[in-house]
């Protein structure tokens, strides 16, 4: 379940390290402007993106946070995935969307979630802007909107857009292993 560090550089419409997605990815010339319109831009099926996944394990000792290992994991730690997209090419590329899962057993960390504007999801199918919630009908008929519960979370997403050549974005969220998971170990 737990990932140490990994760089991928795929093509298009790829699925990337562990359920990361690069979806949607086009070029535009290296002479166009880091806002890019439909006329300048084109599609592109080779264009390589980086993508770099690190899990953590975060640790607070006297007040003072720091990162950790994340080889093992137990109920109650926080760990944080960062998700580093990086444009590795000398032109524009535009990024529709950046999807990250999140681990099983865990619970999103709601206020984690950096930079906020992600997007998130219950079934990885359907995306809304969080924090999500629900319509639940009553015996009565009348409907309450419920908050959905972080432990439902599967998926966030971004919208990163045009990213400049060698630029790189840096999305990220912490999760807390669920009570009841048993210990994870991570093999080398």
């Amino acid at each position: 379940m737990l990932l140490r560090k990994m760089v991928c550089i795929l093509p298009l419409g790829v699925p990337v390290a562990y359920g990361l997605f690069l979806s949607g990815v086009v070029a535009a010339s290296s002479a166009s402007s880091a806002v890019v319109n439909a006329i300048s831009v084109q599609k592109s099926p080779a264009v390589p993106v980086s993508i770099k996944l690190e899990r953590h394990k975060v640790v607070t000792l006297s007040g003072k946070e720091s990162l950790q290992s994340a080889e093992t994991a137990k109920p109650g730690d926080v760990l944080e995935d960062i998700a580093t997209y990086s444009n590795i090419t000398s032109r524009v590329l535009v990024v529709p969307t950046a999807t990250v899962p999140i681990p099983r057993n865990t619970e999103l960390i709601l206020n984690s979630v950096k930079p906020a504007t992600a997007f998130a999801s219950t079934d990885g199918i359907n995306f809304f802007a969080m924090p999500l919630s629900v319509k639940l009908k009553q015996g009565n008929g009348v409907e309450l909107e419920q908050p959905v519960a972080p432990n439902q979370y599967r998926f966030l997403r971004w919208f990163p857009g045009a990213m400049a050549a060698k630029q790189s974005v840096v999305f990220s969220a912490r999760f807390k292993v669920a009570d009841g998971a048993e210990a994870t170990i991570v093999k080398r």
